[in-house]
């Protein structure tokens, strides 16, 4: 008779104090793995928990705060399958889902920026300081029309993406067989 391995997904949003009732509820479902997102663990591991159930988690490095993560709650029988291939599991998912908060520091790619965009507000911003600094009159009024120049800039940049967007789109559609 084949064995039939129920998995689940939970995002937990902590672990903290969570396992038993986790657990619980894997034993009603008949639920053989569960897999948590954000658990908010740092470092990585392997415990035995409530029920003889094992937890098996990688976070973020363990000098950071504990945020974000996923772990796996096993059922007994599955654990003894599959402690071998615990690090290995946890690796791909680490690989593919990563352990840490959106952007990471980066600021998002937008493809409405580019060059004559990113100049426009340059210059908006450096004539704001120039403004701000002298509190005159004339410099106000150049910093208000560079501002009114920058927002066309910005416009006439996001609504040729948007329609290539649309035509790229347009053309995925004529190209993919129904």
């Amino acid at each position: 008779m084949a064995v039939v391995e129920r998995i689940g997904t939970w995002n937990v949003c902590g672990l903290r104090d969570k396992e038993p009732e986790i657990v619980d509820f894997m034993n009603k479902r008949r639920i053989t793995v569960m897999g948590l997102a954000d658990c908010r663990r740092s470092g990585k591991g392997c415990k035995e928990i409530h029920s003889n159930y094992v937890l098996i988690w990688n976070g973020v490095e363990q000098r950071q705060r504990p945020k974000h993560g996923v772990a796996f709650i096993l059922h007994p029988d599955t654990a003894k399958n599959l402690t071998d291939t615990a690090d290995t599991l946890l690796n791909t998912v680490k690989k593919a889902c990563g352990t840490k908060g959106q952007n990471r520091g980066q600021r998002k790619a937008t493809v409405w920026w580019n060059d004559e965009v990113k100049e426009a507000v340059k210059e908006k911003k450096r004539l704001f300081r120039v403004w701000v600094k002298s509190q005159t009159h004339e410099d106000y009024v150049n910093y208000r029309l560079v501002g009114r120049n920058s927002k066309r800039v910005v416009k006439t940049a996001k609504d040729s993406s948007w329609t290539d967007y649309g035509r790229h789109l347009t053309e995925l559609c004529k190209q993919s067989p129904r």
